[in-house]
């Protein structure tokens, strides 16, 4: 996700809770960068800007966020994503072919050449 400035944030809350380990996503804003990029209420987030939180406390994760400026990359899983991986013992990794990639933005594309008259 990528917002115009600091003062406007992504558009949800990160959460956790009592009986689970992690760090979810919940209070996601309508029509927020988080909606439109997909992000559900209880949304386990797994990495950050290819780094992994796993581990990492509330403070940790939030702190690391806020230090990314205006562009963040979450790779998330829902609940039932969770439950698969957990259940097999999957480490997920951003690096995976199974991970789908969504982007809020449109790049700018620069010609590098001058086009060609066909």
């Amino acid at each position: 996700m990528r917002r115009d400035n600091d003062s406007t944030g992504f558009g949800f809350s990160l959460v956790v809770t009592i009986n689970e380990a992690g760090q979810f996503i919940e209070d996601v804003k309508p029509n927020s960068l988080a909606d439109k990029a997909g992000l559900k209420n209880g949304d386990l987030v797994v990495e950050v800007n290819g780094r992994n939180i796993l581990t990492l406390s509330h403070s940790e994760v939030v702190e690391f966020i806020r230090q990314q400026g205006n562009e963040v990359c979450l790779l998330v899983l829902d609940e039932e994503a969770r439950i698969f991986y957990e259940g097999h013992s999957i480490i997920v990794s951003h690096t995976m072919p199974e991970v789908k990639h969504i982007r809020t933005w449109k790049e700018q594309t620069i010609p590098t050449e001058e086009p060609a008259v066909l």
